[in-house]
């Protein structure tokens, strides 16, 4: 008896001893995520405070490393990083790929409807499984994070658009570069981590983007300008491989979920308008002016906003894409935010 006693308490001492092994040396659910702008930027930072709440949540079970400024690879790459697993997650920025997301880029139409990003951003969310979803292939769309009215940060002041006439703009995609072009100006299309450096030289002559791209790659040092007008958002959205997602238990899938998809979209859609903000300050402070159109000149904007709408959404529905129906709809739920 005393024998089997010994035995069995053996037994049950290497069973412990083997439990607490592998609790002791258990990785992390760890993933890659890719964020193409600097570590000050508004989607870093957010990224950073995220990755710190789900890894305390879960008690150290789920990882976010996150890499910063382009590391894992270009910003027109991110998409794609994350369609074939190299990033588990990434924030993309639409019009950096043109001709990719056409759908999702009428959100980018100038003078729709007051330009804050918060409200397009919750419309776009509700939108997506109808709408967006089929032009996102292969990864599964978190969140939108949209910028509100971008400013046209200049080397030199352009308080009418008759001063744009023939200026190098540079744009962050294809609905804005034919805004640009319909102004009279030459779009030019450049990377974010190349404008500070395409300004200095003089190689253009502004720049579109929205504050916090200015302040995160410092603009500001050449362009002592910003002029704002209702020139159209910027969309970003946050996705991830739908096989990295799956990894995650249904525990870890509750904790993950309040801080992405639905219930995180309140976060991510308003993110953007207080940095905006912010970031608009950062630039008065650092000795930049901002300039506004006068009555004459917004409506003149305004007037060639409107073709603009209607040229694009045309053009869309000859590629036989619904793009009617979901910019009517895209308007409805914008005002429903407003």
């Amino acid at each position: 008896m005393r024998k089997t006693i010994i035995a069995l308490l053996g037994v049950a001492l290497a069973v412990f001893a083997a439990g607490g092994s592998r609790s002791a040396s258990a990785q992390p659910l760890e993933f890659k995520v890719s964020v193409f702008t600097p570590p000050v930027n508004p989607f870093s930072v957010e990224m950073e405070r995220i990755g710190k709440a789900i890894y305390d949540r879960t008690k150290g079970e789920v990882k976010l490393n996150i890499f910063h400024a382009s590391q894992m690879g270009p910003p027109p790459r991110q998409f794609d990083l994350v369609r074939t697993g190299v990033a588990d997650i990434a924030v993309v920025f639409h019009g950096l790929t043109p001709g990719r997301f056409p759908m999702t880029e009428l959100a980018e139409l100038p003078a729709l409807l007051g330009g804050v990003g918060y409200p397009a951003a919750m419309a776009m969310q509700d939108l997506l499984p109808e709408y967006l979803a089929a032009e996102h292939p292969g990864v599964k769309v978190l969140d939108f994070a949209i910028t509100p009215n971008p400013v046209l940060m200049l080397r030199s002041d352009a308080a009418s658009l008759a001063a744009l006439k023939g200026k190098r703009i540079r744009h962050p995609g294809p609905v804005h570069s034919a805004t640009v072009a319909a102004l009279g100006a030459v779009p030019v299309l450049v990377q974010p981590f190349e404008m500070a450096e395409a300004l200095a030289r003089g190689q253009i002559d502004g720049a579109v983007t929205g504050t916090g791209g200015a302040v995160s790659f410092k603009l500001q040092d050449s362009a002592k300008f910003m002029l704002e007008m209702p020139m159209g958002r910027l969309t970003n959205a946050v996705v991830m491989n739908p096989a990295a997602y799956a990894k995650l238990s249904g525990e870890q899938k509750a904790i993950f979920d309040e801080y992405f998809g639905p219930k995180g979209q309140q976060a991510w859609g308003r993110m953007l308008d207080r940095s905006e903000a912010s970031d608009r300050d950062i630039l008065i402070k650092d000795g930049v002016k901002p300039i506004a159109l006068d009555p004459q000149n917004l409506a003149e904007f305004n007037t060639i906003a409107a073709t603009l709408q209607k040229t694009a959404v045309a053009d869309l529905e000859k590629k036989g894409l619904p793009a009617s129906a979901h910019f009517e709809k895209l308007k409805m739920q914008i005002a429903k935010y407003q």
